[in-house]
């Protein structure tokens, strides 16, 4: 693992890259900045849940389009 102070992400090594590890976020106002499978609790859906960018879109636990 690697910390990095200046952009406050961790990131992984995975083979010889070096892979962010997305920290959750939780709010009313989805991130614009998403890789596929990043996380985030959507508090403006009811009821409030964690949701993940597909890659295509974002999406609940069942697979719904969200």
């Amino acid at each position: 693992l690697y910390n990095s102070t200046t952009e406050n992400v961790t990131y992984i090594k995975v083979g010889n890259d070096f892979k962010p590890i997305p920290y959750i976020q939780s709010g009313s106002t989805r991130p614009t900045y998403k890789i596929k499978g990043t996380m985030f609790f959507d508090e403006s859906l009811s009821p409030a849940r964690p949701i993940w960018w597909d890659g295509t879109t974002w999406v609940d636990a069942t697979g719904t389009n969200v």
